[in-house]
């Protein structure tokens, strides 16, 4: 098993240097150098130069970037989104919004995610199946920023039961109000329908074919009931394949909150990264996309270890022949 943890640490971490490699070279391929152009005092521009090698080689910068990283954990300072400002703060700041948008989403699509998929199971082929079928395919097919604006219509701008943007945000706040948490019913309820119904077809297809297994027919043979072989074996085993979609369900939450805070004004991570390409500040582009990309790099390393905990067929190739746990 430390055989297994430790190669999936190294490939998380490999995974990370590729990704940030590649997004360094995208970056510096954009125009308008570290937004530069925009600078007009001549002694930010030097210190910025000088900070970043922005006179020197692609490679050369590529190093001094991966160096600050490494030895300090320096992402860099931003230079036009908020000038000098330190992008570790900056991200910092919006963090907690972002994470108590998909916190309460999470809340709401994990227990009816399941739940509804476990329904769906146990009346399969019914009228309730079918009908659950159909608000399944309908909002997985539709993209969460049009289920926004149609929220944002009806709810908000027709009924005018929600407001239409976040009212209430402070950088680094983490106080929740019920004035700040009523406008952001409508972006948790928006980011929540999708994750709701990938859980709920993912559950009903496990626990559907679970219920028709051998091993049901074996529990009914020895005396019990199905409610209880369904109870004892039947969502037993059909959790086993969902461990990785329940937890990859959080970053597709968290990838979904980049275009929902854009749109209702939440001043979160998501509309950040947007904001830092549109103004070329490339150090908080940077920052933004190594933080995301950690939390996804390590999301999947907890899927990865679970699985090997709860099924050791899957560790099997995490250790040589003959090799001790």
């Amino acid at each position: 098993m430390k055989v297994y943890i430790f190669q999936r640490i190294v490939l998380a971490v490999v995974s990370l240097f590729i990704i940030i490699s590649i997004t360094f070279l995208l970056m510096a391929a954009l125009p308008g150098q570290f937004g530069l152009d925009d600078i007009e005092d001549p002694v930010i521009r030097e210190m910025l130069i000088e900070r970043y090698g922005l006179d020197r080689p692609i490679h050369e910068r590529y190093f001094i970037y991966l160096r600050n990283i490494i030895t300090r954990g320096d992402l860099g300072v931003s230079t036009t989104l908020y000038p000098r400002w330190d992008v570790t703060e900056i991200i910092l700041g919006r963090m907690p919004i972002t994470l108590q948008l998909n916190l309460f989403a999470s809340i709401l699509v994990y227990p009816l995610g399941i739940g509804t998929g476990i329904i769906m199971a146990l009346k399969k082929d019914t009228y309730i199946d079918t009908s659950l079928s159909v608000f399944v395919v309908i909002f997985i097919s539709v993209p969460v920023f049009v289920v926004a604006a149609l929220m944002q219509y009806i709810l908000a701008f027709r009924l005018e039961l929600f407001p239409l943007l976040l009212s209430v945000w402070r950088p680094n706040e983490w106080v929740m109000s019920w004035e700040k948490f009523h406008s952001m019913i409508l972006p948790i309820l928006a980011l929540s329908f999708g994750g709701i119904m990938n859980l709920a077809r993912n559950m009903r297809g496990e626990l559907a074919e679970a219920l028709t297994s051998d091993f049901m027919l074996l529990a009914k043979a020895k005396g019990l009931s199905h409610k209880q072989a369904t109870m004892r074996h039947a969502l037993r085993n059909s959790f086993l394949p969902m461990t990785g979609i329940v937890i990859s369900t959080f970053v597709f939450l968290l990838s979904g909150s980049l275009f929902i805070e854009r749109q209702f004004g939440i001043p979160g991570l998501g509309g950040l990264l947007i904001r830092a390409i549109q103004v070329v500040d490339i150090p908080v582009a940077l920052g933004w996309m190594m933080i995301f990309t950690s939390i996804n790099l390590i999301s999947i390393l907890i899927t990865d270890i679970l699985y090997g905990v709860v099924d050791p067929r899957v560790r099997i190739g995490g250790r040589h022949v003959g090799t001790e746990e």
